[in-house]
């Protein structure tokens, strides 16, 4: 059996800040990897101060279809395969202000059904065993990213 890594993630984008090396140490290993994108990172932030004007005004416009061209950009880079779970990216509320999660977003989904759509993934691509799982609802204040939360319940 070929070892097998799945990390599974909130948003795009997290593959490449939250486990890139370790996915490209596998890939250079010999191993199939696939990562999990739970949204699509649609309420995302360019925190890139670097990117390029016409690159940071495309995500403006179009948040979705920037995080799809990053991925496939970073399963270029890493040698990993990817797939979408589909759900809307939840945001962060600014709970100060009164802000709540939006209804529909990954955050509010019952988890009966985002489970569900991740355990279909597994069975797909068969993991030889469940690994680590890194808990970003354990990060400190001001808080965890809401989809953080819901990606915990899921996969727990």
């Amino acid at each position: 059996m070929p070892r097998r890594l799945l990390a599974v993630h909130a948003h795009p984008d997290d593959e490449s800040s939250k486990g890139a090396a370790t996915a490209a140490k596998y890939v250079a290993d010999g191993a199939e990897v696939l990562v999990v994108s739970c949204t699509g990172g649609e309420a995302g932030d360019i925190l890139n101060e670097q990117l390029p004007d016409a690159s940071k005004a495309r995500a403006h416009r179009d948040m979705a279809g920037f995080r799809r061209t990053e991925m496939a950009a970073a399963q270029a880079a890493l040698g990993i395969d990817h797939v979408w779970l589909g759900y809307h990216d939840s945001g962060l509320p600014d709970t100060e202000q009164g802000e709540t999660v939006r209804p529909g977003t990954f955050a509010t989904v019952p988890l009966e059904y985002s489970t569900a759509a991740l355990v279909r993934v597994v069975r797909r691509f068969r993991p030889p065993r469940p690994g680590d799982v890194r808990r970003e609802r354990r990060l400190p204040a001001p808080g965890p990213h809401p989809d953080a939360r819901g990606l915990g319940r899921c996969v727990a």
